[in-house]
């Protein structure tokens, strides 16, 4: 297991398949379905108080597990929909919001899984992955607009989508997204992919123009940190 915190990557990790359906409270806890890892524990159990404990081994190895599955892009959305649907205790797990972060949980060549916190008012360019993943959030909000591809080569908007806590939405391979946190207050969330993000070819699109170029880290990195900077220097 891989593990780390890059700042780099924070600002583009999500895309949204525009036609994979949302999952949100009741229905985000009856579609996930029970699973055990192979560490032979619950990512979530039950504490003597009646709250609920939640295991970031144990949900690590679920997803593992999951991404083994003849579908597994559905079988991983389920495991992540479980966790969300009990956002208290993922909070707990994870501590407080006090800084924007990404923080690498598990890296192999077919599956990523980042814990990221979302600066507020950030704001992602269009972008694309070229894999699939999976989103799932149990802090803030997180605004998703989406874009298709048009014969002169650029993109147009064709939609925009909320998540709040307890939602989980599936990303496919070909979507083209940007991000906005409207809120004062960061987000939390747990990212999923079917591969490497991090050695992936895959483009970013001028939010004026919407020109096609190749995704840059570099200037990523850079402003994520001015975000991230804004942010602290305002609760310090």
């Amino acid at each position: 297991m891989f593990t780390g915190n890059i700042a780099d990557f924070a600002r583009s990790v999500r895309t949204f398949s525009d036609s994979a359906p949302a999952l949100s409270g009741n229905q985000s806890r009856v579609a996930a379905a029970r699973r055990v890892g192979h560490d032979g524990r619950e990512p979530l159990a039950p504490r003597r108080d009646g709250t609920m404990k939640f295991s970031v081994d144990s949900f690590l190895s679920d997803l593992l597990a999951a991404n083994e599955d003849a579908a597994p892009r559905h079988a991983v959305c389920e495991v992540v929909a479980r966790a969300v649907s009990q956002p208290e205790a993922m909070a707990a797990a994870f501590g407080p919001l006090t800084q924007g972060h990404s923080t690498v949980l598990h890296r192999s060549s077919d599956l990523l899984v980042l814990h990221i916190v979302w600066p507020p008012e950030l704001s992602v360019e269009p972008h694309e992955h070229n894999l699939w993943a999976v989103m799932g959030i149990y802090r803030g909000v997180e605004d998703n607009t989406f874009y298709r591809r048009t014969e002169g080569g650029g993109i147009e908007r064709q939609s925009t989508v909320r998540l709040e806590p307890r939602d989980t939405r599936i990303m496919g391979e070909e979507a083209i997204h940007a991000v906005d946190i409207p809120a004062l207050t960061p987000t939390g969330a747990i990212h999923v992919y079917g591969g490497d993000l991090f050695t992936v070819a895959r483009s970013e699109f001028d939010p004026g123009t919407r020109e096609e170029r190749p995704f840059d880290w570099k200037k990523s990195e850079r402003q994520f940190a001015e975000m991230n900077a804004r942010w602290t220097a305002t609760v310090s």
